[in-house]
């Protein structure tokens, strides 16, 4: 595997006929953050509004149970760096295949994954 320096990427970029759905995935100094914007009529009839976001956020200490996760649902065998840094990039990387191999397509997917690996998630939202 390639690691990238990046610590953000793009996650899902989706549009249906009543809505648009975008999900992204920032690593920073203190958590994973998933990041979604669902946009249109569906989510106007559900919220009375067109722009639902949301975020669920992981705790820094709870990445490397993430990464080895997300390594051994993957089929690799992950050897974690020593340096903050180079982990943010595996996670990002790992996250990217993850999405990519479809083995998940919403936030919802990922969060309860997140439970099967006792790895405990928070979710907020603003409509």
């Amino acid at each position: 595997m390639v690691r990238t320096t990046k610590k953000q990427l793009s996650l899902a970029n989706k549009a249906y006929p009543a809505v648009v759905v975008y999900l992204s995935a920032l690593v920073d100094k203190r958590d994973l953050v998933i990041e979604g914007q669902d946009l249109g009529r569906a989510v106007a009839s559900v919220w009375g509004d067109s722009d639902y976001e949301y975020w669920l956020t992981v705790d820094r200490k709870h990445l490397d149970r993430v990464i080895a996760g997300l390594g051994r649902k993957l089929g690799h065998e992950v050897e974690m760096p020593s340096e903050h840094s180079d982990r943010d990039a595996l996670l990002v990387d790992l996250l990217k295949e993850s999405w990519q191999e479809g083995l998940f397509e919403t936030d919802g997917d990922f969060r309860r994954w997140l439970n099967t690996i006792h790895v405990p998630s928070k979710f907020s939202s603003y409509a």
